[in-house]
This record gives C-alpha cells, structure tokens and sequence, in this order.
C-alpha cells in the first residue's frame, strides 16, 4: 500500500460480493480519476468478489484485501492497519464488531445503496434491539429510495441520518469502459442470440425446452447462459444433452459454431450482453428475488424475465413501463415472447432503445455520490 502523508486521506470501500463489487466499480474509478491524493483501500467478503475487485478494482485502488473475520482483535488490528478516515460500505455486508470499532476510532462511515425490502424490514424491527445500535454506528444511511428510508426511520433511525441518493447500479450501468462490443466474436452476424444471465436450478429446464421449439421455426438462434453459481456450469451442460443441441463451455474457446454456450467464467457477462440480441435475467422465474437487469438495458438488449424480480423491483417495474422489458411466468410465455422478439428486428430495435433510455435518465448518480464524498472529507 502505497504510504500516507498528512494530508492525504484514507477511504476503506468495502463490496460483499460480485453485484456490490460491480456497482462500486465507477465510482471507485470517479475516486480514482478526481480525487488521486486519496488512498483508496477496497475489500470484498466472498471469493468471487474478492477475485473480481482484484481485476476490475484493483487498478484503480492502493490496496484490495479480503474484508477481516469479524473477531474485534483482527478488527482493531485492521483498522489501525489502513487507518480510514473514511468507510463506505456498499449496499450490505453489515458486520456488528467492524461498524462498532469504526465508531469507536472515530471513523466517519457511510452506507451507500442502501434498500430495505419488506422481508428485510420485518426482521430489523423484530430484532430492532440489535439491529437499531448497529445502524446507528453509521454517520449516514444513503439508500436508494424514500420507501427504503421511511422504513430504516420506522426502525427508529434519524432522519438526519438519512439520504436518499438513488441506485448506485444505475451508475454501473451507464459506465461502459472496457467493455467488449463486437458482435461476431460470438456468432455470425446473420443468426440471433438469446443470453440469460445469472440463471438459477429450476430454470434453465424451462430456457432449454423453450429454446428447442424456438429452434424449429428459427434455425439460426442460439442461447448462451451463465448460471449464477459458475460451479453448476457441468450440470447445465448434462441437462441439455436431452435436448440434443450441440454445446460448450465459454471457457474453452471452441471455434466450433454451437446451439449452446455456457458461461463458466466471471466478470464477462456485462460485454456479453453487447452480443446479445434478447436478455433473459435470471432468478426471476424461481423465487430468487431477480438479479440486475441494467447491464442488459445499457446493451440497448430487449429483457425478458419472470415475476419474481422483488430485489430489483424499482428497477423492473421502471422497465416495463418503458416498453422495455418483458414479464414471463412459465415456459409457454417464455417462447412465446421471445418468439415475437425472434420474428421482428423493428420490435427489439425499439425495446432496446427505450432500455438504453432508461437508465441514461440517471447518469447523475455517480456525480452525486462523488460530491457527498468530498463534502464528508
């Protein structure tokens, strides 16, 4: 790390895993580019996390570390460690001993991209006697929306603790550095393809069969998908061979043209949805609560996907009244939506349009969070 003079600051940024890494990546960057006297140490708690901050991250940052176990001798010993003048904790990852101790050493910190869902909420007010003092080791709760304070004020929170700053994956959507655009690195110009991103068990069987009879009216389709857990990726290729498709792993680099490409790495499936021609987003099928759809809409991709997107319900909800996405329930909805998706390049042309759209109207988010940062320095 590389050393501190008087006048230098100190922030700790801390993601839990891959989402949380993915939204702090710009504005680490905005950190990085207008504020370089500050020292910026980075942290993630899961391995996959940990590994993506090291290479998207760790460019643009002095230090990445895994986040410490939260036993207060290895928390102290940390803190004095890097010694922050300042802690951002992205979304969530709340660790009782770490916030005590910043509060303890007088470390300013902040939440950023704060939500509180009605299942989340109900257990902080049934436990309110351990979560209430845990928030209140934070000088301040940025959450995304005035629903998700008015819920942290009914746990009794200040409301001068509280700032309503927006979606911070919005900003990760419309960062676009480094991404890959080129089309054909996946398939021929001339034939579709359908990628469904962070799928869960339970619904590539549903992507599967939709896909086969899609095929028999389209035969230059082909599906790609990146299971959220990467360690499934066998298990979906053993799946589809009832189907009888040809398939690979992404990892393997085929020349080989095939119906099916499973997604066995992390960190690429932003730029793959720039070679996409319809995104499917994954856990919204199965009761998983959705996963970011705004790396498919800042793809200018049409979006299909199930009714349980209540992680991301603002978001999804915003979508579909642009005309953007699509809701499906089952497997018959599935192909019947892509299929009209499949039959007209004036429809996808416009779906994608009305996503790109979308989330331009908040590229004000990381300017936002950038600003705030500054005035706490």
């Amino acid at each position: 790390m590389r050393k501190s003079n008087k006048l230098s600051k100190t922030i700790w940024i801390h993601a839990l895993s891959v989402g949380e890494v993915t939204s702090a990546l710009p504005l680490v960057r905005a950190l990085h580019e207008n504020e370089p006297s500050i020292l910026l140490v980075f942290s993630a708690t899961t391995v996959s996390g940990l590994q993506l901050a090291k290479e998207k991250i760790g460019p643009y940052v002095d230090f990445v570390s895994a986040f410490p176990i939260d036993m207060l001798p290895v928390v102290r010993r940390f803190i004095r460690h890097i010694q922050p003048n300042l802690f951002v904790l992205i979304e969530t990852d709340f660790w009782p001993n770490v916030l005590g101790q910043l509060s303890r050493s007088n470390v300013y910190s902040i939440l950023v991209n704060g939500r509180v869902s009605e299942k989340s909420m109900l257990t902080y007010l049934r436990y309110g006697f351990f979560f209430k003092p845990m928030f209140d080791n934070f000088n301040l709760l940025c959450v995304q929306t005035k629903n998700d304070a008015a819920n942290l004020h009914r746990l009794g929170i200040k409301q001068s603790k509280l700032k309503t700053l927006g979606n911070l994956k919005y900003g990760a959507a419309f960062d676009e550095k480094n991404v890959t655009t080129s089309q054909d690195t996946l398939i021929p110009v001339n034939h579709l393809l359908i990628l469904c991103g962070s799928t869960h068990r339970g619904e590539e069987l549903v992507l599967l069969e939709a896909f086969k009879n899609l095929q028999r009216n389209h035969n230059n389709l082909h599906l790609a998908i990146a299971p959220r857990d990467i360690s499934r990726s066998d298990e979906i290729i053993l799946l589809s061979q009832q189907f009888h498709l040809t398939r690979s792993l992404f990892s393997l680099h085929s020349p080989d043209l095939v119906d099916l490409l499973v997604i066995d790495t992390i960190g690429d499936l932003n730029s793959l949805y720039f070679m996409a021609d319809i995104a499917f987003i994954g856990g919204s099928l199965v009761a998983e609560g959705g996963h970011n759809p705004l790396e498919a809409a800042r793809a200018s991709c049409p979006i299909v996907f199930g009714p349980h997107m209540e992680d991301f319900s603002e978001i999804s909800d915003e979508l579909l009244r642009c005309d953007a996405a699509y809701l499906v329930t089952d497997r018959r909805s599935v192909e019947s939506t892509i299929d009209c998706l499949i039959s007209s390049a004036e429809l996808r042309q416009e779906a994608g349009k009305q996503a790109r759209s979308c989330i331009e109207k908040h590229d004000e988010i990381i300017p936002a969070h950038l600003q705030l940062i500054r005035k706490i320095l």
